[in-house]
This record gives structure tokens, sequence and C-alpha cells, in this order.
């Protein structure tokens, strides 16, 4: 365990005591608007970034501008070579060299490998267009989750304080913090899923590795509900 596997524990700890002083109704309620927020970002996250292409033509090719995807190719030559002229060996090889966090690295692997993306042939355009698709879509995908969970969390908040929620006497103490601990490993999962964007925008020299070491994180890091979900194409 390093100290990422220690913050972690405290953000679960921190939010078992927050379900125990909210009860067990408004933690289950959280955690139900977690869910929700998760399931309705996952399916409009797609249209918000095309309408978002639509309305700003030009905003991928920012987003290229400052990520340069291409970049983590380590051969100049390979970046300028067709995708079409490469076998599966070939492509697993330049992108594992490139050495990207997750969902990059697979993204990439797969946009390489189907070659079904119009207007593009080089490794390096491949490169450059997939990471810029992953990051525009993972920032609306958790923007959205963050709408709507502001949204949710007003709703319960209402319901807390002029409709009055029930509360359980037994036992709630103890599903209370459960449900805490749920709601805090949601906010992890969401914490988490900021990584890749920032190793990308900014590498941070032997953090992914530190990410590795670490058994909390790398769990959160290998099955996020976010990651796992975007795609690398709009």
């Amino acid at each position: 365990m390093n100290y990422i596997d220690y913050f972690i524990l405290a953000i679960l700890f921190i939010s078992a005591l927050y379900g125990i002083y909210n009860g067990f109704v408004v933690s289950f309620l959280g955690a139900i608007s977690f869910f929700i927020s998760w399931i309705g970002s996952f399916i409009f996250y797609p249209l918000v970034s095309k309408l978002l292409l639509v309305k700003y033509p030009d905003l991928l090719d920012k987003i290229i501008y400052y990520t340069e995807g291409a970049s983590r190719i380590k051969s100049i030559e390979e970046r300028a070579i067709s995708a079409f002229s490469l076998n599966q060996n070939q492509i697993t090889d330049i992108v594992n060299r490139a050495e990207l966090p997750p969902p990059f690295d697979r993204l990439i692997l797969s946009n390489l490998t189907n070659q079904n993306i119009d207007q593009i042939s080089t490794v390096g355009d491949y490169f450059n267009y997939t990471v810029a698709s992953i990051i525009l879509n993972m920032i609306c995908f958790l923007l959205l989750f963050v709408i709507i969970r502001i949204v949710c969390s007003i709703l319960i908040s209402i319901a807390k304080d002029v409709v009055g929620l029930p509360v359980l006497k037994r036992n709630d103490q103890v599903l209370a913090a459960v449900m805490g601990v749920i709601n805090g490993a949601f906010l992890v999962f969401f914490i988490v899923s900021l990584v890749p964007i920032l190793l990308t925008l900014a590498p941070f020299e032997n953090f992914y590795t530190y990410i590795e070491d670490s058994t909390l994180s790398n769990f959160f890091f290998k099955y996020n509900i976010f990651t796992n979900l975007v795609k690398g194409y709009i």
C-alpha cells in the first residue's frame, strides 16, 4: 500500500461517517442518484459530444493541438506510416511503446485495428483523433454526471427538509455506513477517471507506475465505470 491507498481509504471512511450522519434513507437515495447520474450521462454523452462538434467544428482540432497524441509515438517515421499497411503485431507494438494510460491504449489499438474512421489514414492521425475524441467524450460524460448528480442532490435535499424522509431505527447506522461507502466508491471512481486525462495533457513521470503499485487505485483504475465505457470516436 502507498499514499494513494490511504487517500482512497480516507474517502471511504469519511463517506461512511457522512452516511451515518445523514441516515440510511438519505444515503440510500444518494447512492441511487449516483447510479441514475451514471446511467443518464452514459446514455447522453455521445449526443452532447456530437452537438458540440456541430456547434464548434474546429473543437477537435483544438484538442489535438493541446494533446498531441501522435507525439507519444516513439518513432517519427511511424507517425507517417499508413495504418492500412500494418499488421496486427506491428500495430500492437506501436501502441505498447507509446505507453499511454488506459483507456487511451485500448481504444487507439481498437481504432487502428478496425481502421473504420473516415478521412484519416496515418498512424499519427489515428493517435491524434482517438486521444482527442476520448478526452472530449470523457469531459462530456463527467460533466453530464455532475449536472445530473447536482439536480438529484437538490431533489433529495428538498425531500429531506420539506417532505420529511423516514428514518430506520434498528441497524440504521450500519446500513447508512454501507450506503456511505458505496457513495464514496462512486466518488473514487469519478476522481480516478480524471487521471488519464491529466496524464495525457500534462504527463507526470512515474505517476502511472505509482498508481499500478497501489492496490486500491489500481482496482478503481482498471475497473473504472467511466473510462471503461467511453468511446474512442465521435
